[in-house]
């Protein structure tokens, strides 16, 4: 059995005429809660029935702040599901605490916050009693949970708020800002950098800023939003070391490396912990577009491409040529020899066995095979990869200067 009665039925359909037969008489149990202790009032609460919400209400058997089995009262999720006429009803009673969690910590102010329920905000605000920057059990505050959604009205009614505040993290030191620009809320982003009291550099406990995140993300305009203010650092790094610029070239997002590139005080080939650079992470992830990016801004124009058959001119560098389907995987160069074999060529496997024989060193194109390395002569570094399954041709043939060295 499911412990639903037929006043519970009732409640939850709304049969508000029928609600009426059974409250009049005296061998109906009015607040019998169901199996996962969900009683008449609760069930009419989360269905907006306002009607069998009142009738019940009427009756002094009637516990109006009785929790279910996860301690949500009817208040609860009557906020949960944006029922203002329900709230409002709820909330005119005395004997209704209407900042009563559950067992998440989450408040009603809480939940409604969260789903941007903004009338449902106005009317909890408005009654004494409510703490509007109690957090949950992760430490997220009805601002946070609002700001983390994009609902900008409710951001707006909780700011107005003399007692919020505005910088407070969550658990793992995730502010406001820092979830809005990790989600890209703009509009949230915009108006909490309006405050003098935020600070739009603060890092997570990963030593992430919201830079960072909005960066790795990809939400270009966030990160313009934040580039404009003074004291953020854009290349400051997280606890790995890696910098907003390594992470969006890691990513290919093209636009946010665009912005950060604009910037005097970023340094472009800063590398993390295990000295990869953002250009060499970039090319290691096969974001052609970034690759290009990172290596115009480096040597004042874009590289062009060269054929596999022939070394690149002096002083190039080393080439890369990326296949058309299979992102590439870079190792320490092994060989030495020229692309035309000879008694020092020699051919690379991924876990860098070494197979001599005077073999060329280089695939030709439609042939398929391990990745292999080598070196021009000149000691300028070349990759080939030639283990496309669907087409031997390849898509991109670039030049990274001293990117092994």
């Amino acid at each position: 059995m499911d412990g639903k009665t037929p006043l519970w039925i009732a409640s939850a359909w709304g049969r508000g005429e029928v609600v009426k037969i059974l409250l009049e008489r005296n061998d109906v149990t009015l607040d019998k809660p169901d199996v996962d202790g969900k009683t008449p009032l609760w069930i009419a609460s989360y269905s907006g029935h306002e009607g069998a919400v009142k009738l019940l209400l009427l009756r002094s058997d009637v516990n109006p702040d009785r929790p279910n089995n996860e301690g949500k009262t009817p208040l609860w999720i009557a906020s949960a599901w944006g029922r203002g006429g329900v709230v409002k009803l709820l909330l005119e009673r005395n004997d209704v605490t209407p900042d009563k969690p559950d067992g998440d910590g989450k408040t009603p102010l809480s939940i409604a916050s969260y789903w941007g329920h903004e009338g449902v905000a106005k009317l909890l605000l408005a009654r004494s009693g409510v703490n509007s920057d109690k957090p949950n059990n992760d430490g997220e505050t009805p601002l946070w949970r609002a700001s983390c959604q994009g609902h900008e009205g409710v951001v707006r009614l909780l700011l107005a708020r003399s007692n919020v505040n505005a910088n407070k993290p969550n658990n793992e030191g995730k502010t406001p800002l820092w979830i809005a620009s990790a989600w890209g809320r703009g509009g949230v982003v915009k108006l909490l950098l309006e405050l003098n009291d935020v600070n739009p550099d603060k890092p997570n406990n990963d030593g992430e800023t919201p830079l960072w995140r909005a960066s790795y993300q990809g939400h270009a305009g966030v990160v313009k939003l934040l580039l404009a203010q003074k004291s953020v650092k854009p290349d400051k790094s997280n606890n790995k070391r890696e910098t907003p610029l390594w992470c969006a070239s890691s990513k290919g997002h093209e636009e946010v490396v665009k912005l950060l590139l604009r910037r005097n005080d970023v340094n472009r080939d800063k590398p993390r912990y295990d000295g990869k650079t953002p250009l060499r992470i970039a090319a290691r992830n096969g974001h052609e577009g970034v690759v290009q990016l990172l290596d115009s801004v480096r040597h004042g124009a874009a590289r062009r491409g060269f054929s596999h058959a022939r070394p690149p001119p002096d002083g190039a560098g080393g080439v890369l040529l990326l296949s058309c389907s299979s992102r590439p995987r870079f190792s320490p160069p092994i060989l030495n020899g020229g692309p035309s074999g000879g008694t020092s060529g020699a051919r690379a496997t991924a876990g860098g066995e070494a197979r001599n024989g005077g073999k060329n060193a280089l695939h030709r194109p439609g042939e398929r095979g391990e990745r292999d390395f080598g070196r021009w002569p000149g000691n300028e570094l070349y990759y080939w990869r030639s283990d496309c399954r669907k087409r031997p041709s390849c898509f991109a043939l670039m030049v990274f200067p001293l990117l092994f060295r």
